[in-house]
């Protein structure tokens, strides 16, 4: 994580294990980082970066994320596929 006012990395860590960088795949709503990898979706807390749930998903995310109230929207290719806010 890159603290922009300080110009320094605060926290770093592996996520490799839930696939590749998605592009436009973060979002904060909530009170939470959600982060759209290519295999899982990771919910973040910015206060001390710690993940705090994972849904690993069915489709490969290729680009996306949209976060409702009770769902998260991803794209797989051409097509829009929604995960529910259930994590592990």
């Amino acid at each position: 994580m890159y603290d922009y006012e300080t110009q320094k990395i605060v926290h770093q860590e592996s996520l490799k294990d839930y696939g590749g960088v998605v592009r436009q795949g973060m979002v904060y709503k909530h009170e939470r980082i959600y982060l759209l990898m290519s295999r899982a979706i990771l919910k973040i807390n910015p206060s001390d970066y710690t993940i705090e749930g994972v849904i690993k998903l069915q489709k490969s995310a290729t680009s996306g994320i949209a976060v409702t109230d009770e769902a998260v929207y991803f794209c797989s290719g051409p097509k829009v596929y929604k995960a529910l806010l259930k994590f592990d």
